[in-house]
């Protein structure tokens, strides 16, 4: 029996960074009661057809580590197929049709912690070595397995916790609200999450010199340097991070100065 889930995206609050918003919401859920529980894994890789099939298709193979048996094939057409997790090495042997993109394999990894009668699944998204994002499987609502007759709690469980709700209900449960609940609709949703994470990209400006306003350089995490003018600066052999408000900026000097931002997210 698969429980009630509704998986949300949390915006990382101004000034923080993602692994300090993910221990604020661990401390918040513990200091509500909740209990560990187990930690968790969802995963999804991306094979595309090759450039001579026409029209081109997509094949998202995803994983979740609360059923390690089991992979779940998503088409681009919608369609989900649930198989045996030998199908990864199908689609090894598919090579001449089917190949992954460099660099798309994105996952949502964390600690599930056990609140009365729900669980709550605190994710830092990842793609490569770059943090994407927090999700929050909010919430596995353990007495009832019918959307529409447990979602107006779970709203109002999910808004008491993070303080805001995303699409009422999620697009991919709208039709199946009053559907028994199954892995493949918790699938789908982060399905969606994890499409609109991977379309945060580096956008890159060869720069001579870079003109710095008043904000934050940070060479780690322990150390800050504030400035207090704006002065161009050079930083050979060194990468900064600066950080402010949404957007961040990763910059080094090696003749020409790489200017990276990446909308909407903060790294560090």
């Amino acid at each position: 029996m698969t429980l009630v889930s509704s998986v949300q995206s949390y915006a990382i609050p101004e000034g923080k960074s993602g692994p300090q918003t993910v221990e604020n919401l661990q401390k918040r859920i513990e200091s509500l009661g909740g209990t560990k529980a187990s930690n968790f894994c969802i995963d999804c890789e991306t094979y595309y057809s090759v450039p001579n099939i026409n029209p081109q298709r997509a094949v998202n193979i995803l994983h979740n580590s609360e059923n390690p048996a089991t992979t779940y094939a998503i088409l681009d057409t919608g369609t989900c197929l649930v198989v045996d997790n030998l199908f990864d090495h199908l689609m090894g042997k598919l090579s001449t049709i089917y190949t992954p993109k460099k660099a798309t394999r994105i996952e949502s990894k964390g600690q599930s912690y056990e609140l009365k009668d729900f669980l709550v699944k605190i994710g830092s998204v990842s793609m490569g070595s770059s943090f994407k994002g927090i999700l929050i499987e909010v919430i596995e609502y353990q007495p009832c397995v019918i959307p529409a007759i447990c979602f107006d709690l779970m709203k109002e469980f999910i808004q008491g916790f993070i303080g805001v709700f995303g699409p009422n209900p999620p697009p991919c449960l709208q039709n199946k609200m009053n559907d028994i609940h199954t892995p493949i609709d918790i699938m789908f949703q982060y399905m969606e999450h994890f499409n609109n994470l991977r379309k945060i990209k580096h956008c890159a400006y060869k720069l001579k010199k870079v003109r710095i306003v008043p904000l934050v350089i940070r060479k780690n995490p322990e150390t800050s340097i504030p400035i207090d003018d704006a002065k161009d600066t050079s930083m050979k052999n060194n990468l900064y991070n600066i950080t402010y408000k949404h957007v961040a900026l990763d910059i080094t000097d090696d003749g020409n100065t790489m200017f990276y931002v990446c909308l909407g997210m903060r790294m560090n």
